[in-house]
C-alpha cells in the first residue's frame, strides 16, 4: 500500500523553512554587533553652578566701580557664561556685565545686590545672589589754604574741599603759635578763622590747620605756616567818640623844642574836624593835633599850641599838611624849633608856621609853652575810620631837612613817649616803649589794626 506522495514531499520543505528561520535569527543577532544587555545609554548634561560671589570693594563709595567676582563649576567641563542682573534699592539694573559704576548708577546710602546665572551652552544653572552692600559716605577732600597777614591773620580757603556725595562742607580752623595752641580766635568768613593783629608779634611762627567735615566724617586736614616779620602796630577810631586815655606825667615840657611824629591812615569817612591827640585834657597850655575835611580825596592835619585865651598857630590858620585818602599809610612829623613850627609829610617839608604872634605868651617869651602834665588822650573827637600807627614824642629837634620816615626809633634821653613800636596795642593797653609810664588805658571804641 503507498502512502500518498504529497505528505512525503512536505517534510523537507518544513525542515528547510525551520532552518531558514533559525539562520535569519542568527544573522540578525550578528548584525547588531551586541546583545540587548550591552546597548549604551545616551549621555545626560549637568547644568553649571555658581558656588560663590564676592562683591568688591566692600565697603564701597560713589567713586567706586563695584565688581561681582563669581566662582563657577561645571561637572562636564563645559565653558560657562554668566548673566548678571544688578539691583539698586531693588530696582533692576541690567546689561552692565560684572561691574556697576557708582558714577552712573548709585549714590551714598544705596543698597547694592547682584544675581548671577550660569549657562554652559545647553542649559542654565541655578542663580545665586550676593549682597546687599550699602554705599558708604565719601569724606571731603583736603582744601587748599593760606594765611593772609595784612593786619589780622586770616585763614583763607583758596581751593574748597570737594565732596563726591554733594554734601555741604564746613571747616574747623586750629591755630598754633610757636608750637602752642592759640584759641582766642575771631570770625571773619569762617568760624575761628582770624587771629587779631594785637595778639601777634614779630618772629613768631603761626601754624594753621584746617579740617573739612561733611556732616558725617572729616576729610584730610591741610596745614600751612608762616613766620611773621617785625610787626608794625596801629589802632583805629571806630567812631567820633572813641578815646584812649594816656597816663601822662612828662608832657609838660614848657617852651622846649620837640618832635611829634606819627603814621596815619585817614580812612575814607568824612567827618567834622576833631582831635586825634592832645598832651593834656582841659588845659590851655597844650598841644593839639587835629584832622578833618569835607573833601572825599584828602584829610588835612592842623597843629594847635594853645596858650591862655589865645591859640598860637602858623599864620593864616591854614592846614599843616593835606593827606590823600588813598588807602595808604602816611607819615607826619611836627617839629618845633624855637618860634618856628615845621610840618613834614612823608619826609618832605609841607609847611612852616611862625609861633611868635599876638595873643601868645608863656612867661617872658612870646612863644607858647606846653606846661601841664595832665592826662593826654587819643581821640574823643576824632573822625571815625582814622588809624594811628607808630608814634613818638621827643624833646628835641629831630629833623631840619627832608628825611626818610621810619616806623621805629631809638630810645634816648630825649624820648618822652613812644607807642605802637616794640609792643602793640592789645585792645586794652597801649604800652609806652620809652619807659615814661605814658601808657594808654581805658580805651573806648578803639580797635587794634595793622600798621604801615
Amino acid at each position: 500500500m503507498k502512502h500518498p506522495t504529497p505528505l512525503l514531499l512536505s517534510l523537507p520543505v518544513l525542515l528547510l523553512a525551520c532552518r531558514s528561520a533559525d539562520k535569519d535569527e542568527e544573522a540578525e543577532i550578528t548584525d547588531s554587533g551586541d546583545t540587548p544587555e550591552e546597548t549604551a545609554e545616551p549621555e545626560t548634561n549637568t547644568p553649571p553652578t555658581v558656588d560663590e560671589i564676592v562683591l568688591t570693594p566692600d565697603p564701597a563709595t560713589t567713586q567706586d566701580v563695584v565688581t561681582a567676582n563669581a566662582t563657577v563649576n561645571d561637572a562636564d567641563g563645559d565653558a560657562v557664561t554668566l548673566d548678571y542682573v544688578w539691583f539698586v534699592n531693588s530696582q533692576v539694573i541690567d546689561d552692565v556685565g560684572n561691574e556697576l559704576s557708582g558714577e552712573i548708577h548709585f549714590e551714598k546710602g544705596d543698597a547694592i545686590t547682584v544675581s548671577v546665572t550660569p549657562h554652559d551652552g545647553e542649559e542654565y544653572g541655578p542663580s545665586l545672589s550676593a549682597g546687599p552692600i550699602t554705599i558708604s559716605n565719601s569724606p571731603p577732600s583736603s582744601p587748599g589754604i593760606s594765611i593772609s597777614d595784612a593786619g589780622d591773620l586770616i585763614g583763607l580757603i583758596d581751593v574748597p574741599s570737594e565732596d563726591l556725595d554733594g554734601d555741604p562742607i564746613t571747616y574747623a580752623f586750629e591755630w598754633a603759635v610757636d608750637g602752642s595752641a592759640y584759641t582766642d580766635t575771631e570770625t571773619t568768613t569762617e568760624v575761628d578763622d582770624t587771629v587779631p593783629y594785637a595778639d601777634t608779634d614779630g618772629a613768631q611762627k603761626w601754624t594753621l590747620t584746617v579740617t573739612p567735615h561733611d556732616g558725617e566724617e572729616s576729610g584730610p586736614s591741610a596745614t600751612t605756616s608762616l613766620i611773621l616779620e617785625a610787626r608794625s602796630c596801629a589802632f583805629q577810631f571806630d567812631s567820633d567818640t572813641s578815646v584812649l586815655w594816656v597816663n601822662s606825667d612828662q608832657f609838660g615840657i614848657g617852651q622846649q623844642d620837640f618832635t611829634l611824629e606819627f603814621w596815619i591812615d585817614p580812612g575814607s569817612e568824612i567827618g567834622d574836624w576833631g582831635t586825634i591827640f592832645r598832651t593834656s585834657e582841659g588845659s590851655s597850655q597844650v598841644m593839639r593835633v587835629t584832622v578833618g575835611t569835607d573833601d572825599a580825596k584828602t584829610m588835612n592835619v592842623d597843629t594847635v599850641l594853645s596858650q591862655s585865651a589865645g591859640y598860637c598857630e602858623e599864620p593864616n590858620d591854614g592846614p599843616d599838611a593835606s593827606i590823600p585818602r588813598d588807602g595808604e599809610w602816611h607819615h607826619v612829623a611836627i617839629v618845633r624849633s624855637g618860634p618856628v613850627l615845621y610840618t613834614y609829610l612823608n619826609g618832605v617839608l609841607s609847611s612852616t608856621g611862625d609861633l611868635t604872634w599876638s595873643g601868645c605868651s608863656c612867661g617872658t617869651s612870646d612863644t607858647p609853652c606846653i606846661a601841664e602834665n595832665g592826662p593826654g588822650l587819643f581821640g574823643q573827637t576824632a573822625p571815625a575810620g582814622v588809624a594811628i600807627g607808630p608814634m613818638r614824642f621827643s624833646q628835641s629837634v629831630d629833623y631840619n631837612s627832608d628825611f626818610e620816615p621810619a616806623t621805629n626809633w631809638t630810645i634816648d634821653s630825649h624820648s618822652i613817649a613812644q607807642w605802637n613800636t616794640d609792643q602793640c596795642f592789645d585792645g586794652t593797653t597801649l604800652p609806652d616803649a620809652a619807659g615814661g609810664n605814658n601808657h594808654g588805658t581805658d580805651p573806648t571804641g578803639i580797635t587794634a589794626v595793622a600798621g604801615p
